[in-house]
């Protein structure tokens, strides 16, 4: 199959998208993460990357690739769900 022109403008816009909706996600995804008592060690296995990897995205430094961000996407989505943990039970 050929790869158009037209294919990789419509690529670069599913990710311009993708990165927009993104940075809207991250300051709430770093809240997930802390309610739910996660360490950056800890989400990055969750999820496949290091803890560098996830202390970039949170901070806007760097952009996750398409099946990073489907498992991180995956993890958020559970954990809120979850209760916040108790710091008494821990």
């Amino acid at each position: 199959m050929k790869t158009t022109f037209k294919d990789v403008v419509a690529l670069g816009q599913r990710r311009q998208k993708a990165k927009h909706t993104f940075h809207t996600l991250r300051p709430v995804a770093k809240q997930l993460r802390e309610r739910a008592g996660l360490t950056q060690p800890e989400m990055g296995g969750l999820v496949g990357v290091s803890a560098g990897e996830i202390c970039r995205w949170e901070q806007g430094e760097r952009f996750p690739r398409a099946a990073a961000l489907e498992r991180y996407v995956l993890v958020l989505a559970k954990l809120a769900q979850q209760k916040p943990r108790d710091a008494d039970h821990v």
